[in-house]
């Protein structure tokens, strides 16, 4: 990176982290496991350009509260950018430096939330942990990657390996899809591709391209792969990190420890030899009017680890016949997920919510009461619903729905990880969404059988 000030000097470890620091490419992804401080090398991304005036560059993270996580991109960025002159406005997630140059922090926790930047013009536009974000919020945050700064626009992303993840399939060339392994000498290599009618054509370099699509402009994309050995800083730091990874479950192990693209969870799952369930099960439509709509809250809160429990926000409508499903599955805490669930149902505007009366999740109902009175709203329609079946058997309760393909799941990442994790039942670490699922089928088979208070 070179000195940014008389005194201080910042440099990338060597091997993938420079490697991914120097890519020409236009898109550069880097990581595919945990610890190879991708996190870092991302902010150190910008300041190679912190000295003209009119440049600018946003890191995403999915959600606002993973910006400002313990250790998260706030954090890390505190230990670097004060350190070559740099001024935080912490109440905007902002730096701004001596020249003028700024970069900011930002989220796109909804589908929606990617025209918010309708109109934004960014030299440099940062995504951490790529899989969280959904194809479509990656496409339309690139229309929004140019400058007049001087600077070429470009894009850098980390990642985690998720083998059913858009990404997964966007650096598939880099990939051994026999092993799920990175290839080791296309590591850092660059492609081209033009993006047409939503399909992507590759090739070796951009006059191919231009001679097989006449007027178009080709980009440039290469992936850096990278484990915990390539961050020496943490090793020394926590030497017991590796045992941290060690200890994850058979298929968290393989992707975080190990960098495998193409583990899943389904060995010994309920419906391991039914693929057929799940194809053409995502979809990108959505009814403009819905009959009648339930929905469920699996309200598990825990930390932000790769082990702690998902809280899953599951919708049902009924419209043509058929049942169309939105997801909203994150790991978060009480807060966020009162939060999430008022603003699904004012959007989604469900007949009723159901909430689990068995465990703590009862204790969500007077929060969002709370939380609705202080934006101004209606309390939401809510029942307490008792699971006093088996989960395994509750969830089975969903086949006659895949065979007989009567679902329609909204593609976005949380519809990926509903459907990732009903793939997986109940072999795969976490079932949330399978879970909130059953329930909002279950009330809203009672809503319209008029039978609500069975449930």
């Amino acid at each position: 990176m070179g000195t940014l000030t008389e005194d201080v000097t910042v440099r990338p470890h060597a091997g993938p982290q420079t490697q991914f620091l120097a890519s020409p490419a236009d898109v550069c992804i880097y990581g595919g496991a945990a610890g190879g401080g991708k996190t870092w090398a991302l902010l150190l991304e910008p300041l190679r350009h912190v000295h003209v005036p009119d440049f600018g560059a946003v890191i995403l993270r999915r959600t606002q509260t993973q910006v400002r996580n313990q250790g998260g991109l706030w954090d890390e960025s505190e230990g670097i950018y004060p350190d070559v002159g740099a001024t935080a406005r912490q109440y905007v997630l902002e730096w701004t430096f001596r020249s003028g140059a700024r970069v900011k922090f930002g989220s796109l926790e909804h589908e929606q939330s990617k025209y918010e930047w309708q109109g934004a013009q960014i030299p440099l536009i940062g995504f951490d942990e790529l899989t969280h974000f959904s194809e479509t919020q990656f496409w339309y945050l690139l229309s929004r990657n140019r400058s007049t700064s001087g600077v070429r626009p470009y894009v850098r992303a980390t990642c985690n390996p998720d083998a059913d993840s858009w990404v997964a399939d966007l650096i598939a060339w880099w990939i051994d899809q026999e092993t799920g392994f990175a290839i080791p000498e296309r590591a850092g290599a660059v492609r081209w591709f033009v993006r047409s009618d939503g399909a992507l054509a590759w090739a070796d370099d951009p006059r191919t391209l231009r001679e097989q699509y006449p007027g178009s402009r080709p980009k440039s994309l290469s992936f850096v792969p990278a484990t915990l050995r390539d961050n020496p800083t943490l090793c020394h730091a926590n030497p017991d990190y590796a045992a941290n990874l060690d200890a994850l479950g058979r298929v968290d192990r393989a992707r975080l420890r190990d960098g495998n693209w193409k583990i899943t969870a389904t060995d010994g799952a309920e419906w391991e030899d039914r693929p057929e369930y799940f194809e053409g099960l995502l979809t990108d439509a959505w009814p403009e009017t819905l009959e009648l709509g339930a929905m469920a809250l699996d309200g598990s809160k825990g930390g932000k680890s790769t082990s702690s429990d998902y809280s899953a926000i599951v919708y049902v409508g009924m419209c043509s016949g058929a049942l169309w499903v939105r997801a909203d599955i994150a790991k978060r805490s009480a807060e966020p997920i009162v939060r999430d669930l008022v603003w699904n149902a004012t959007t989604l505007q469900p007949h009723v919510v159901a909430i689990e009366a068995n465990g703590f999740q009862h204790l969500f109902e007077p929060l969002i009461d709370r939380e609705c009175e202080r934006i101004g709203l209606p309390s939401l329609p809510m029942v307490l619903i008792h699971n006093s079946a088996d989960k395994r058997d509750r969830i089975r309760t969903l086949e006659p729905y895949l065979s007989r393909r009567k679902l329609r799941v909204y593609d976005d990442a949380g519809g990926r990880l509903l459907v990732q994790q009903l793939r997986g039942f109940p072999v795969a670490d976490h079932d949330d969404g399978p879970d909130a699922l059953e329930m909002a089928l279950r009330v809203l088979s009672r809503v319209a059988a008029g039978t609500l208070e069975e449930v």
